[in-house]
Protein backbone atom coordinates (compact mmCIF):
# COMPACT_ATOMS: atom_id res chain seq x y z
CA UNK A 1 0.00 0.00 0.00
CA UNK A 2 1.59 3.25 -0.97
CA UNK A 3 0.52 6.52 0.75
CA UNK A 4 1.27 9.82 -0.25
CA UNK A 5 0.19 13.43 1.20
CA UNK A 6 -1.33 16.49 -0.86
CA UNK A 7 1.39 18.09 0.78
CA UNK A 8 4.43 15.83 -1.03
CA UNK A 9 2.41 16.12 -4.49
CA UNK A 10 1.08 19.46 -3.93
CA UNK A 11 3.73 21.60 -2.43
CA UNK A 12 6.23 20.48 -4.59
CA UNK A 13 4.77 21.44 -7.58
CA UNK A 14 3.71 24.78 -5.72
CA UNK A 15 7.19 25.72 -5.04
CA UNK A 16 8.61 25.09 -8.17
CA UNK A 17 6.37 27.91 -9.69
CA UNK A 18 6.71 29.97 -7.10
CA UNK A 19 3.09 30.08 -7.04
CA UNK A 20 2.18 29.76 -3.31
CA UNK A 21 3.08 28.80 0.05
CA UNK A 22 1.05 27.51 2.80
CA UNK A 23 1.28 27.53 6.59
CA UNK A 24 1.51 24.53 8.63
CA UNK A 25 -2.28 24.75 10.23
CA UNK A 26 -3.64 24.58 6.62
CA UNK A 27 -5.58 21.22 5.76
CA UNK A 28 -3.93 17.67 5.06
CA UNK A 29 -5.18 15.00 2.93
CA UNK A 30 -3.59 11.80 2.60
CA UNK A 31 -3.73 9.05 -0.10
CA UNK A 32 -3.34 5.41 0.27
CA UNK A 33 -3.81 2.86 -2.64
CA UNK A 34 -5.31 -0.15 -1.99
CA UNK A 35 -5.93 -1.38 -5.13
CA UNK A 36 -4.67 -0.76 -8.96
CA UNK A 37 -5.72 2.55 -9.64
CA UNK A 38 -7.31 2.93 -6.57
CA UNK A 39 -6.66 5.59 -3.73
CA UNK A 40 -8.47 6.53 -0.53
CA UNK A 41 -8.22 10.16 0.29
CA UNK A 42 -8.55 10.85 4.10
CA UNK A 43 -9.08 14.22 5.51
CA UNK A 44 -9.91 15.43 9.64
CA UNK A 45 -11.91 17.78 10.83
CA UNK A 46 -11.47 18.47 14.61
CA UNK A 47 -14.68 17.71 16.14
CA UNK A 48 -16.13 17.83 19.59
CA UNK A 49 -15.97 16.00 22.04
CA UNK A 50 -14.28 13.13 19.75
CA UNK A 51 -10.86 15.51 18.35
CA UNK A 52 -9.68 15.18 14.71
CA UNK A 53 -12.33 12.39 13.09
CA UNK A 54 -11.10 11.20 9.49
CA UNK A 55 -13.27 10.83 6.64
CA UNK A 56 -12.32 8.76 3.65
CA UNK A 57 -13.48 8.43 -0.33
CA UNK A 58 -11.79 7.03 -3.32
CA UNK A 59 -9.84 8.25 -6.38
CA UNK A 60 -10.15 6.14 -9.32
CA UNK A 61 -7.62 6.69 -12.40
CA UNK A 62 -8.47 4.90 -15.20
CA UNK A 63 -6.18 5.08 -18.55
CA UNK A 64 -8.87 7.86 -19.74
CA UNK A 65 -10.09 9.17 -16.99
CA UNK A 66 -9.79 9.69 -13.52
CA UNK A 67 -13.26 9.73 -10.52
CA UNK A 68 -13.59 11.05 -7.22
CA UNK A 69 -15.67 9.07 -4.89
CA UNK A 70 -17.54 11.59 -2.12
CA UNK A 71 -15.53 15.22 -1.43
CA UNK A 72 -13.65 16.03 1.95
CA UNK A 73 -15.14 17.98 4.81
CA UNK A 74 -14.27 20.73 3.22
CA UNK A 75 -13.91 23.02 0.05
CA UNK A 76 -10.13 23.72 1.02
CA UNK A 77 -9.29 19.59 1.79
CA UNK A 78 -11.40 19.10 -1.77
CA UNK A 79 -8.81 21.53 -3.82
CA UNK A 80 -5.98 19.56 -2.27
CA UNK A 81 -7.35 16.12 -3.56
CA UNK A 82 -8.16 17.56 -7.46
CA UNK A 83 -4.66 19.50 -7.31
CA UNK A 84 -3.38 16.34 -5.75
CA UNK A 85 -5.03 14.07 -8.87
CA UNK A 86 -3.93 16.96 -11.29
CA UNK A 87 0.00 16.84 -9.86
CA UNK A 88 0.24 12.96 -9.93
CA UNK A 89 -1.14 11.46 -13.00
CA UNK A 90 -0.90 14.76 -14.89
CA UNK A 91 -4.34 14.84 -15.68
CA UNK A 92 -7.51 16.46 -14.30
CA UNK A 93 -10.64 14.82 -12.24
CA UNK A 94 -13.44 14.46 -14.79
CA UNK A 95 -16.13 12.99 -13.27
CA UNK A 96 -17.36 12.79 -9.37
CA UNK A 97 -20.33 11.34 -7.45
CA UNK A 98 -21.54 11.67 -3.44
CA UNK A 99 -22.21 9.00 -1.51
CA UNK A 100 -24.57 11.31 0.62
CA UNK A 101 -25.84 14.60 1.74
CA UNK A 102 -23.49 15.29 4.94
CA UNK A 103 -20.42 17.10 4.85
CA UNK A 104 -17.98 14.65 5.32
CA UNK A 105 -19.38 13.21 1.96
CA UNK A 106 -20.79 16.71 0.21
CA UNK A 107 -18.67 19.79 2.37
CA UNK A 108 -16.62 20.16 -0.53
CA UNK A 109 -18.35 20.02 -3.47
CA UNK A 110 -18.48 23.67 -4.23
CA UNK A 111 -14.99 23.31 -5.09
CA UNK A 112 -15.46 20.65 -7.36
CA UNK A 113 -18.27 22.40 -8.94
CA UNK A 114 -15.84 25.49 -9.25
CA UNK A 115 -13.46 23.47 -11.49
CA UNK A 116 -16.57 22.37 -13.73
CA UNK A 117 -16.55 18.70 -12.85
CA UNK A 118 -19.36 16.59 -13.49
CA UNK A 119 -21.08 15.49 -10.14
CA UNK A 120 -23.46 13.87 -9.79
CA UNK A 121 -25.91 12.89 -6.55
CA UNK A 122 -28.95 10.71 -5.59
CA UNK A 123 -31.51 13.46 -5.31
CA UNK A 124 -32.49 12.55 -2.22
CA UNK A 125 -29.02 13.49 -1.13
CA UNK A 126 -29.09 16.84 -2.62
CA UNK A 127 -32.36 17.50 -0.86
CA UNK A 128 -30.69 16.36 2.45
CA UNK A 129 -27.12 18.55 1.48
CA UNK A 130 -29.66 21.68 0.91
CA UNK A 131 -31.14 21.04 4.79
CA UNK A 132 -27.71 21.08 5.75
CA UNK A 133 -26.96 23.98 4.46
CA UNK A 134 -24.43 22.19 1.54
CA UNK A 135 -23.65 23.09 -1.92
CA UNK A 136 -25.63 20.04 -3.83
CA UNK A 137 -24.61 18.08 -6.77
CA UNK A 138 -25.22 19.66 -10.59
CA UNK A 139 -26.71 16.95 -11.49
CA UNK A 140 -28.94 13.83 -10.48
CA UNK A 141 -28.07 9.52 -10.68
CA UNK A 142 -31.43 8.30 -11.42
CA UNK A 143 -32.08 4.55 -10.03
CA UNK A 144 -35.07 2.07 -10.21
CA UNK A 145 -36.86 0.25 -7.88
CA UNK A 146 -34.16 -1.76 -7.88
CA UNK A 147 -31.91 0.47 -6.27
CA UNK A 148 -30.24 0.25 -9.93
CA UNK A 149 -28.44 3.24 -11.50
CA UNK A 150 -28.63 4.46 -14.80
CA UNK A 151 -25.11 4.35 -16.59
CA UNK A 152 -23.47 7.17 -15.80
CA UNK A 153 -20.50 7.63 -18.50
CA UNK A 154 -18.11 10.37 -16.84
CA UNK A 155 -18.46 7.47 -13.44
CA UNK A 156 -17.36 4.48 -15.28
CA UNK A 157 -15.81 2.36 -14.24
CA UNK A 158 -17.96 2.62 -10.79
CA UNK A 159 -21.29 0.59 -10.20
CA UNK A 160 -23.52 2.97 -8.50
CA UNK A 161 -26.00 0.87 -5.66
CA UNK A 162 -29.13 2.40 -3.71
CA UNK A 163 -30.03 -0.19 -0.79
CA UNK A 164 -32.89 1.91 0.64
CA UNK A 165 -32.41 3.57 4.31
CA UNK A 166 -29.85 3.46 6.77
CA UNK A 167 -27.34 6.11 8.20
CA UNK A 168 -29.43 8.20 5.82
CA UNK A 169 -32.25 7.75 3.69
CA UNK A 170 -30.43 8.74 0.30
CA UNK A 171 -27.26 6.66 1.58
CA UNK A 172 -25.81 4.75 -1.56
CA UNK A 173 -22.73 2.25 -1.80
CA UNK A 174 -19.56 2.23 -4.81
CA UNK A 175 -18.47 -0.50 -6.62
CA UNK A 176 -15.30 -0.30 -8.81
CA UNK A 177 -15.12 -2.40 -11.23
CA UNK A 178 -11.97 -4.84 -12.57
CA UNK A 179 -11.43 -4.79 -8.51
CA UNK A 180 -12.51 -6.22 -5.18
CA UNK A 181 -13.50 -3.28 -3.67
CA UNK A 182 -16.29 -1.66 -2.54
CA UNK A 183 -16.75 1.51 -1.06
CA UNK A 184 -19.42 1.57 1.32
CA UNK A 185 -19.64 5.22 2.80
CA UNK A 186 -21.39 5.89 5.93
CA UNK A 187 -23.72 2.61 5.58
CA UNK A 188 -20.90 0.49 7.26
CA UNK A 189 -19.58 0.75 9.92
CA UNK A 190 -15.96 0.43 11.39
CA UNK A 191 -14.77 -3.12 12.69
CA UNK A 192 -14.20 -1.26 15.82
CA UNK A 193 -17.49 0.91 16.19
CA UNK A 194 -19.75 -0.61 19.36
CA UNK A 195 -22.65 1.75 17.51
CA UNK A 196 -24.06 3.07 14.55
CA UNK A 197 -22.53 6.38 15.56
CA UNK A 198 -24.15 9.23 14.06
CA UNK A 199 -28.07 8.34 13.65
CA UNK A 200 -29.36 11.98 13.50
CA UNK A 201 -30.75 11.14 9.96
CA UNK A 202 -30.92 7.52 10.36
CA UNK A 203 -33.49 4.51 9.21
CA UNK A 204 -32.34 2.28 12.16
CA UNK A 205 -35.33 0.09 11.40
CA UNK A 206 -34.06 -0.19 7.76
CA UNK A 207 -30.53 -0.06 8.54
CA UNK A 208 -29.49 -3.91 8.86
CA UNK A 209 -32.09 -4.98 5.82
CA UNK A 210 -30.16 -2.02 3.59
CA UNK A 211 -26.42 -3.69 4.24
CA UNK A 212 -28.12 -7.10 3.37
CA UNK A 213 -28.96 -5.95 0.06
CA UNK A 214 -25.52 -4.74 -0.47
CA UNK A 215 -23.65 -8.00 0.37
CA UNK A 216 -26.81 -9.42 -1.77
CA UNK A 217 -25.44 -7.41 -4.54
CA UNK A 218 -22.51 -7.33 -4.24
CA UNK A 219 -20.82 -10.77 -3.52
CA UNK A 220 -17.92 -10.63 -4.97
CA UNK A 221 -16.43 -7.97 -3.51
CA UNK A 222 -13.47 -8.60 -0.80
CA UNK A 223 -11.96 -5.05 0.45
CA UNK A 224 -14.66 -2.97 1.96
CA UNK A 225 -14.12 0.64 2.38
CA UNK A 226 -15.70 2.62 5.21
CA UNK A 227 -15.90 6.38 6.08
CA UNK A 228 -14.80 6.12 9.20
CA UNK A 229 -11.90 3.71 9.93
CA UNK A 230 -9.84 1.48 7.80
CA UNK A 231 -10.72 -0.75 4.61
CA UNK A 232 -11.59 -4.72 5.74
CA UNK A 233 -12.71 -7.62 5.02
CA UNK A 234 -16.74 -8.36 4.04
CA UNK A 235 -16.99 -8.99 7.80
CA UNK A 236 -17.62 -5.13 8.28
CA UNK A 237 -20.68 -6.25 6.45
CA UNK A 238 -21.82 -8.53 9.43
CA UNK A 239 -20.57 -6.47 12.02
CA UNK A 240 -23.11 -2.97 11.06
CA UNK A 241 -25.94 -5.61 10.81
CA UNK A 242 -25.34 -6.91 14.10
CA UNK A 243 -25.21 -3.11 15.14
CA UNK A 244 -28.10 -2.56 13.31
CA UNK A 245 -30.32 -5.41 14.57
CA UNK A 246 -29.38 -4.20 18.03
CA UNK A 247 -30.21 -0.74 17.84
CA UNK A 248 -33.29 -1.52 16.07
CA UNK A 249 -33.83 -3.64 19.18
CA UNK A 250 -32.26 -3.08 22.07
CA UNK A 251 -33.65 -6.37 23.70
CA UNK A 252 -31.13 -8.68 21.56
Amino acid sequence: MRRLTARCAVLISLFLCGCATRSADEPQVTFDEIAPGVWTHTAYLEIKPWGPVASSGLVVVTDTHIVLVDTAWTDAQTREILDWADTTFGRPVTGAVFTHGHNDKMGGVAAVRERGIPNYANYLSNRLAERWGLTPAARVVEFDGAGEADAVAELAPLTLFYPGPGHTDDNIVVGVNGTEVLFVGCLVRPGSSRTLGNTNDADVGHWADAVVAVTRRFPEASLVVPSHGAPGSRALLDHTIELARRGADPAQ
